[in-house]
């Protein structure tokens, strides 16, 4: 534990969550948190907005504030979605395609502009694509 909550070790943290007050012993993940007061719904909850900040489930809980599930949808969850399709995108181009360009132009309307250079843009490519994206999703690898 951080040294500055050496003495909070054995107070729980004071989380306001869904319009209540929940003690929770500092060092729980906010995955495990949110499944324990909202076991049907936590499957649904992909990040969460600890303290205004957008954070992993995998965060831990060190002190007392607020923590707001983030799901799909959600402003909030649909932008993190639409970034991590991108990335994943990114993932799966440069793997298949590594001497092509990629590049995210503005955002427009739900979503983004791309342009692709060296590759013909066919339905061959987006076929590929979808394939090679469908099966990086099944994986479910977090983001690092």
């Amino acid at each position: 534990m951080n040294q500055r909550y050496k003495d909070l070790d054995d107070k729980p943290a004071a989380i306001q969550c869904m319009n209540k007050t929940h003690k929770v012993v500092r060092g729980t993940s906010i995955k495990d948190f949110i499944h324990d007061i909202d076991p049907d719904g936590s499957d649904e909850v992909f990040a969460a907005v600890m303290n205004n900040r957008v954070v992993s489930l995998e965060s831990k809980i060190v002190r007392s504030g607020s923590i707001k599930p983030v799901r799909y949808d959600s402003a909030v969850g649909a932008r993190i979605y639409r970034r991590h399709l991108t990335i994943m995108l990114y993932e799966v181009f440069y793997a298949r395609y590594p001497d092509a360009k990629l590049r995210v132009g503005q955002a427009i309307s739900e979503g983004y502009y791309f342009e692709i250079e060296n590759v013909p843009v066919d339905q061959a490519l987006i076929d590929a694509l979808t394939g090679d994206l469908t099966k990086l999703a099944v994986e479910k690898r977090p983001f690092e």
